[in-house]
């Protein structure tokens, strides 16, 4: 983390006193490794450079950038100017501090000492996160899911089909699940013969789920918008005729699994309820039958994909 553009005032009780500007000579702190160079007397560079000394942690802390520190007069007290030995500018501090020399050593030799464990700490930080990287958790699991499906909207009616999804989790649990099912054909009674009216729905749902990951279990809770492909035809009359259309409705279920490496055995129960009202009729009866509004199911399948 580079030292920022910043006014960092440094208060002394004793009154600030100018001095003329000459440059001195050019010191190196061994111990934080960073090159001080003063334009006054008042402090040293050595001065700066044993204050270093004093407050480091020790020379095997230290960093490969080692640096150079400018201090300016100014009219408060000191400027403290950053620069790394790459080019890059570390950043410039204003210290309002006394005409005391030795305190403004002390004032000027902490500013540095932080910059350069701000050099220190950003250097683990980068080593931390490159070293993280290959290993790292990704933020979405991506899933896939296949089932045998058992549709019933009554005792008499119930059919057998198949279902299929594609879910994608967030790691916070919530994500969206895409999924389609079908069954075979149920049937009604109409009239006192055997004729009978037989339908079906092919359907597509989308929605959001959350899962929620319990060391190997996992529980899903997900809820969808259904658009069927209605399929309604008479069988065992003379003349038999088929209708299709589309329905609209919405799925709400649960699910629960066992991971098991990529693959998760898992049982589910759904219900979805379809608002349009069907009738189904004979010609040349009077028997009407309104189809089932509400549907159960069952769903016995395996999943595969990573959680998290």
């Amino acid at each position: 983390m580079a030292v920022h553009q910043a006014m960092t005032p440094f208060r002394a009780s004793i009154a600030i006193v100018l001095f003329g500007v000459v440059r001195s000579g050019v010191a190196v702190g061994d111990s934080m490794r960073i090159e001080v160079h003063t334009t006054g007397n008042c402090p040293g560079s050595e001065a700066v450079t044993a204050e270093l000394g004093r407050i480091a942690a020790g020379p095997e802390e230290t960093t490969s950038d080692h640096g150079r520190a400018d201090i300016f007069e100014s009219s408060r007290g000191l400027r403290v100017r950053l620069s790394r030995a790459s080019g890059g500018t570390g950043g410039e501090r204003a210290i309002e501090t006394s005409a005391d020399c030795g305190e403004r050593a002390i004032a000027a030799a902490v500013v540095i000492a932080s910059w350069q464990t701000d050099l220190r700490s950003e250097v683990k930080l980068d080593l931390k996160s490159i070293g993280a990287q290959p290993g790292s958790t990704p933020s979405w699991f991506p899933s896939a899911g296949i089932a045998g499906v058992g549709v019933a909207s009554g005792t008499a009616t119930w059919a057998a089909g198949a279902g299929l999804d594609l879910q994608m989790a967030h790691r916070s649990g919530w994500g969206a699940r895409l999924a389609a099912w079908g069954t075979t054909y149920r049937s009604e009674v109409l009239g006192t013969d055997s004729g009978r009216a037989s339908w079906t729905r092919w359907v597509l749902g989308i929605g959001p789920v959350y899962q929620l990951d319990r060391g190997r279990w996992v529980l899903v809770a997900a809820a969808q918008l259904a658009v069927a492909r209605m399929v309604v035809r008479g069988e065992d009359f003379a003349i038999t005729r088929q209708d299709t259309g589309v329905d609209v409705g919405a799925r709400l279920g649960i699910e629960a699994g066992f991971r098991w490496g990529a693959f998760a055995p898992c049982a589910g129960i759904a219900v979805v309820g379809w608002p349009r009202s069907h009738r189904v009729k004979a010609l040349g009866l009077d028997d009407e039958k309104t189809l089932p509004k509400l549907d159960v199911l069952l769903a016995v399948g395996v999943r595969w994909g990573r959680g998290p």
